[in-house]
């Protein structure tokens, strides 16, 4: 890969002395692949998985692969959440999700014996601590009959694809290991717990877009023609959310007392986007300036979504990458002052309107009146890609302690019917009413809570097949 002296002054050149970089452990192994490759298959990893299965079909033809991909399914398809959300006790009204949980963590724990790899022996030896040795046998047995097939397709690409590791490899032990480094102490972990980067080659014609992190493992799709720096950029953007999820209550009171106390009415919107929007000033920002020369990388920043495909994901990424940057210096985990800041830097990235509910409600509470409109609200929080929203019938004479008054910076969403908002608005924001718009009456509006967050009314008929919530929404009368 071609380099270039001409370096932005970026933080890393800084900060190799005060970074210890961490050792990358990047993996490039057939059976794992083959593993990746019957996962994905049959539905156990979140993947390109129509790419996959097509590759398979070149392998195997169609027919043999169907029909490995059937078997393989038949032992593991039990250890999936989705199984057991079928499959509900009998006589149960609804699935105990108590042992799907416990389903999906056995799963993980399957997929996490096969990509450790090893000898065949140890590796059945470990699936029967998990499975049933039947199981175990039986997983074994497709594995075994599928696998020189496999090792011959396998040997006649490898060269290339070590090639393209090489790179890769040389990049996350270079240019990315500052930045792993700073990213683990910025989200209060300590230093040097890299994650496994499994490389998974799919060369297809299809496009080969996936990369996530699983547990400590990093799993990269990639052609020998992609570009090397692009996936590990990605790489590091899905480390960052494994680091977010796992920060600790320290770090995490932080991050929650700075957004209960900001002022700025792009607050919520801020907190919504803020898990995408530190991934990618973090992944997409300090590693693409560290690897770009100063002038490719201010080209490459100055492009709209660059950073990430959401126009608003990237203004806030962008916006507070200055800041992220001075924390990598400094080496130093963000703390309030940090979180202050950061919603003081992203309210330009609003400002065009700070409320829009399809972004303010990435991270809220959604209320229905009535078990009618459940449905409604699950499939609108679904269809508008929300990451994180808690549910609930509004009832606060059952439930007094309802997590709409215990965090009352959080924004709530109340859907609901023409007979039965009234009492659910006025418990929230006294007074409010829907507008009369164009001498029409709204069917939906906002408003700030007294010395809180915004709540969201959207009137709707039992019967509607979606819930619309439109990017603007009038304020509430009263």
């Amino acid at each position: 890969m071609s380099r270039t002296t001409d370096r932005s002054a970026g933080w890393p050149a800084a900060c190799l002395a005060l970074l210890i970089s961490p050792p990358v452990d990047v993996s490039l192994d057939a059976r794992p692949t083959l593993y990746y490759y019957l996962e994905c298959a049959t539905g156990g990893l979140s993947c390109s998985q129509a790419d996959v299965r097509a590759l398979l079909g070149e392998i195997f033809g169609r027919e043999s692969a169907s029909q490995l991909e059937a078997r393989w399914a038949s032992v593991l398809d039990k250890y999936t959440i989705e199984a057991q959300l079928r499959a509900p006790p009998a006589g149960a009204d609804s699935p105990d999700l108590e042992p799907a949980v416990e389903t999906l963590a056995l799963r993980a724990r399957i997929e996490d014996v096969l990509f450790a790899g090893g000898e065949p022996e140890r590796v059945r030896e470990k699936l029967e601590v998990i499975l049933t040795a039947a199981e175990a046998r039986a997983l074994e047995a497709e594995f075994d009959a599928a696998w020189p097939a496999f090792a011959q397709w396998w040997s006649g690409h490898e060269a290339g694809w070590r090639a393209y590791a090489a790179r890769l490899e040389d990049l996350l032990r270079g240019e990315a290991a500052p930045v792993i480094a700073a990213a683990e102490r910025m989200y209060g972990h300590a230093a040097g717990a890299a994650p496994v980067v499994h490389l998974l080659p799919v060369p297809v014609a299809g496009p080969v877009n996936r990369a996530f992190q699983k547990g400590s493992r990093s799993f990269v799709e990639f052609r020998p023609d992609d570009d090397a720096a692009a996936r590990v950029a990605v790489m590091l953007h899905e480390y960052c959310h494994v680091l977010f999820d796992t920060a600790p209550p320290a770090w995490r009171r932080a991050r929650m007392e700075a957004f209960a106390a900001a002022a700025e009415p792009s607050a919520a919107s801020a907190f919504a986007v803020m898990n995408e929007a530190l991934a990618s000033a973090i992944g997409n920002g300090l590693f693409m300036k560290a690897h770009l020369d100063a002038r490719r990388y201010e080209a490459y920043a100055a492009r709209r979504e660059s950073f990430y495909a959401n126009a608003a994901v990237d203004a806030a990424a962008k916006a507070a990458l200055p800041l992220v940057e001075r924390y990598a210096r400094a080496g130093s985990a963000m703390d309030r002052a940090f979180f202050d800041e950061y919603f003081r830097r992203t309210q330009a990235a609003f400002a065009d309107d700070p409320a829009d509910p399809r972004i303010a409600l990435g991270v809220s509470q959604f209320y229905y009146t009535q078990d009618s409109l459940e449905r409604l609200a699950v499939e609108a929080t679904s269809r508008y890609g929300f990451a994180s929203v808690y549910f609930n019938r509004w009832s606060p004479e059952r439930n007094a302690e309802t997590i709409a008054y215990r965090f009352p910076a959080l924004p709530v969403a109340l859907v609901a019917t023409e007979s039965d908002y009234r009492p659910a608005l006025e418990g929230l924001v006294p007074g409010a009413d829907l507008p009369v718009v164009d001498g029409r009456r709204s069917v939906s509006c906002k408003r700030r809570r007294p010395g809180g967050g915004w709540v969201y009314v959207f009137v709707v008929d039992p019967d509607e097949l979606m819930l619309d919530i439109p990017a603007r929404i009038p304020d509430c009368s009263g």
